[in-house]
């Protein structure tokens, strides 16, 4: 009954901080930032779960407005305290809002830099055992990530990375979803086939045109 309580009051405070980032995004930052510092003293398994969701969260607010270098700044703390006391979950999280920050400044190498890194704990991290409260995490987690450096190698020119990334999402994404790989479709994975659109794009202009 108390984690059942603890969840609720944090749904509720997860609520306002949606529709603050709607309405105010300073004052989602600042909300979120305090609901973290709170979670934070708490230190319990479901706690731990609801600071990387409104982490989640926050990057909408952060990279929608001109706070994005604080926002910068304040996950690369965020990412230190992480790797200090040895949390998986923690840095993979990192490192993908890392990896959207610098989609969004135009810094392509950092972006596929972070975006790797946050792969890479994803598939050797304990993170597939979900976190109470939070499910960015798994397989599905991987195709999103592996998605999103499809069309930052095309912005590069880069069309053979595009196309070796595209092929990779293309191939994991079909297994995962088929019998086999026994992936739910009706969790909203499947969104990350949205980049395929990019592997054709980047085909037609490395003249592949199979």
């Amino acid at each position: 009954k108390k984690a059942s309580d603890e969840q609720r009051c944090f749904w509720v405070r997860h609520n306002i901080l949606n529709s603050l980032t709607k309405s105010d995004k300073y004052r989602a930052i600042d909300y979120g930032k305090l609901n973290i510092e709170k979670l934070e003293k708490i230190n319990t398994p479901l706690s731990k779960g609801n600071v990387l969701r409104i982490l989640t969260t926050l990057r909408i607010p952060y990279r929608s407005s001109d706070k994005l270098p604080e926002g910068v700044q304040f996950i690369t703390e965020k990412l230190r305290e992480y790797k200090s006391s040895n949390d998986s979950s923690g840095i993979r999280i990192c490192h993908w809002i890392l990896g959207g920050f610098y989609n969004t400044i135009g810094l392509n190498e950092s972006a596929i830099y972070h975006m790797k890194k946050s792969i890479s704990y994803n598939d050797t991290s304990e993170s597939r055992k979900q976190l109470p409260g939070f499910n960015f995490e798994g397989k599905i987690f991987t195709l999103n990530n592996t998605g999103v450096l499809i069309p930052i190698y095309l912005k590069m020119g880069l069309y053979d990375k595009a196309i070796e990334y595209g092929n990779k999402l293309l191939r994991e994404a079909f297994y995962y979803y088929s019998p086999a790989g026994g992936g739910d479709s009706t969790k909203g994975g499947v969104n990350a086939l949205n980049n395929i659109t990019h592997l054709a794009h980047a085909k037609i202009l490395a003249n592949q045109l199979d």
